[in-house]
């Protein structure tokens, strides 16, 4: 097994650039934050900036209840969205956040990072094998090998030249990305769709303004040897009472690109073109369908609530002795 080196220029599974190893400053610190347990083993003092190994852990039982609940649908080319976005908000070792330290008194924003993750024996499935960056993230620090984890490797880049050589104090904050819940569907015609919020249950009306048909020029895409889908459908709407974490998406795939001269070996397609766009015409929000060589006839919206069900929240790694 590779010797064990952490690189600001780098990620869990390597470095891209020359760049010296960090030094390594154990922590130890284990917390709960959202109903899960969340441990910090390590930091790693570089000289453009600090390293942080983040970690959160489920039992097996829970990964395995999750495993055997949708694997089916991992297994799956077109997952319905509001499937996926269940599924997203079940995995217990989601770790969908952005992090910021406080060293020595001083605000440390993260700049970037990488992921991995382990998965006990007793949960795996079938072709199923933990990764080598997982295997000796968790031979380093010793993690229990019969839980699952999240790793997450964060990079804070210091916020003067000189940087820190030594840290007296660490304070780290984390914060959810907001977590997608369906909402209903609807066809533009309905006019106002009224739902209730998933977490405060209050009730929201939103109403369907303006239908267009629009199509993106000619020259919108690189290749001249595809043919792509250019015609779309925006919608102007609005929510009532305003809330910014509610959202208006298109119900739909979109159509695939497709060669100009097709092969005689069949038709290829690269992916689906079935882009979700949100854009604002004045006012009003405006959602943008997917795109197509032909409009379909029924056109069929969904309402989604972006919302955290975490509050932020900060955690002591290093206490001043001062």
């Amino acid at each position: 097994m590779k010797q064990w080196k952490v690189f600001y220029e780098g990620s869990l599974w390597g470095h891209r650039k020359r760049d010296h190893a960090g030094r390594e400053l154990r922590i130890h610190r284990t917390f709960l934050w959202g109903g899960r347990e969340w441990y910090v083993p390590a930091v790693y003092v570089c000289a453009r900036g600090l390293v942080m190994d983040l970690c959160v852990s489920a039992e097996a039982e829970a990964m395995k209840a999750f495993v055997e609940k949708w694997l089916p649908y991992e297994k799956q080319r077109d997952i319905p969205e509001e499937v996926r976005e269940e599924m997203e908000r079940e995995r217990p070792l989601r770790m969908d956040l952005r992090a910021e330290l406080h060293c020595n008194g001083r605000l440390l924003r993260e700049a970037h990072a990488s992921g991995s993750g382990w998965v006990p024996e007793s949960c795996a499935w079938e072709g199923y094998q933990n990764e080598d960056a997982a295997c000796r993230f968790v031979s380093h620090y010793g993690l229990d090998r019969e839980k699952a984890w999240g790793f997450r490797r964060v990079m804070f880049p210091w916020d003067t030249k000189r940087g820190q050589r030594e840290i007296s104090s660490l304070t780290v904050k984390l914060q959810e990305h907001p977590v997608t819940f369906s909402g209903p569907c609807f066809e533009s015609q309905e006019g106002k769709v009224t739902f209730q919020h998933p977490f405060s249950g209050k009730e929201y009306t939103l109403t369907a303004l303006e239908e267009k048909e629009d199509a993106l020029p000619e020259n919108a895409f690189s290749r001249e040897d595809m043919e792509y889908p250019r015609k779309c459908v925006a919608l102007r709407y609005t929510v009532d009472p305003p809330h910014a974490g509610v959202q208006v998406r298109w119900r739909g795939k979109g159509d695939r690109p497709r060669e100009k001269a097709p092969s005689p070996h069949g038709p290829r397609a690269s992916n689906s073109a079935g882009v979700v766009i949100l854009r604002r015409d004045g006012d009003a929000p405006t959602a943008v369908s997917a795109l197509y060589f032909t409009l379909p006839e029924k056109r069929q919206w969904r309402i989604v609530v972006q919302e955290k069900t975490v509050n932020d929240e900060e955690f002591l790694l290093i206490e001043d002795k001062k």
